[in-house]
């Protein structure tokens, strides 16, 4: 049948959907979402004659007569949650920042610093927020250029970098916190490297380490892209030349003549080549080889790097990986992505506070640790907001039903 849905407020068509008798509510929402871009960045409510219809509600046992018709009820999302939870409106939004200009682009951005309450958030809190945006949006593949974007984010984590410590800070930015923010400048662009680069701040070592992943062939071009002319040693083209040329020599001099002490997987090779390491698949492994900055990212299904300031140093079995996050999850879960961090809140109640403050503010790993932990789940029902939730009854009533085994 053919059904005709109109705004419940204005009475304007919003779309004419097919249905089958035996489909649900929630079997019509996924039809919008796919009819309209736009629809995932607002939650929607069907209704019938003013009343709200589950999402469970079987099409068939509706009375909609010879003219089907429903309502559509929608709440515009907040921008935090199309960046951070919803992966198809995080582009779009990016897009419509980007074409507001640079003024207005950076305004809207510095939104994203403040808690549900209005306040401002610490300095840490803000370069978690910036690395995780950064994250997020560098992941689709033939993304727009989004220059106006990159340029107000690269001008953020500036002022960012250059604040000095605050004695009201409760949890002042680790160095692995700011190293992590240095390195989103290579999405953003040589522009944004340019403009960290025009402020004295102490960034070669990190630039350099996290430029020698590329090969010697993007860094030749990236060379080759500089202007030509003699510029000082002190410009910021001066500085980005010396960078991009150290880890050059990096790549040529230190990597292939590096090899690990005995023991650790790695053998000296034929011609200074240098065998893979072995994949660590104990927890007792994964601890000893992991330092303060040390960073656990999962590659795959089955498989976790350890990285040390951007470079590769080992790989691990995600079930390794997780069983060392368990047994020290105080450390370990300072030094994660959201995917192991996500999976560690599931198999485990009450480590959900040992989690850095970004990560404990999305809304899927606060989700799943509400799940696991009765008293998080009595303090978050105490103390949140009605619309906080409304938004994780909404998840749970919208999440796949878990059939017993």
């Amino acid at each position: 049948m053919d059904i005709e849905l109109f705004s419940l407020l204005s009475g304007e068509p919003v779309a004419a959907l097919q249905a089958l008798p035996s489909e649900t509510i929630f079997n019509l929402k996924e039809k919008l979402y796919l009819n309209s871009p736009s629809a995932c960045t607002f939650v929607t409510q069907l209704c019938l004659d003013g009343a709200f219809l589950e999402d469970t509600t079987c099409i068939g046992d509706l009375k909609l007569g010879s003219k089907p018709e429903l309502q559509v009820m929608r709440t515009r999302k907040g921008a935090r949650e199309l960046l951070f939870v919803i992966p198809e409106a995080a582009l779009c939004l990016a897009q419509h920042y980007d074409a507001l200009g640079a003024v207005e682009c950076k305004k809207q951005l510095s939104a994203l610093f403040v808690d549900a309450d209005g306040n401002e958030r610490g300095r840490r809190a803000k370069m978690e927020i910036l690395h995780a945006l950064c994250q997020r949006l560098s992941e689709p593949k033939n993304q727009p250029n989004l220059f106006v974007l990159k340029l107000a984010l690269a001008e953020l984590a500036v002022e960012l970098l250059r604040q000095q410590h605050n004695e009201n800070d409760m949890l002042p930015p680790t160095a692995r916190c700011t190293e992590c923010l240095l390195r989103c400048f290579l999405w953003l662009g040589q522009e944004a490297l340019l403009i960290l680069l025009g402020h004295d701040l102490e960034v070669k070592k990190t630039l350099v380490s996290e430029f020698a992943k590329h090969s010697q062939q993007t860094l030749t071009e990236m060379l080759q892209q500089l202007p030509n002319a003699k510029v000082a040693a002190t410009s910021p083209e001066g500085k980005l030349r010396s960078i991009l040329q150290s880890s050059l020599q990096l790549i040529k001099d230190g990597y292939s003549k590096r090899c690990v002490r005995k023991g650790c997987g790695y053998r000296h090779g034929i011609d200074n080549q240098v065998a893979e390491p072995t994949l660590l698949d104990s927890s007792r492994q994964v601890l000893a080889a992991t330092s303060k900055n040390c960073f656990l990212h999962v590659v795959d299904e089955g498989t976790v790097e350890l990285r040390c300031k951007g470079i590769s140093l080992r790989k691990a079995t995600r079930c390794a990986a997780l069983d060392a996050i368990l047994q020290e999850p105080d450390v370990m879960l300072q030094q994660v992505d959201c995917f192991l961090a996500l999976e560690a809140v599931e198999k485990s109640h009450g480590i959900y506070g040992c989690l850095p403050e970004h990560l404990q503010a999305d809304p899927c790993i606060l989700y799943a640790a509400l799940e696991q932990d009765d008293r998080l789940l009595s303090e978050f029902l105490s103390t949140a907001s009605k619309h906080e939730i409304r938004k994780w009854q909404w998840h749970m009533e919208q999440r796949p039903v878990k059939t017993k085994r």
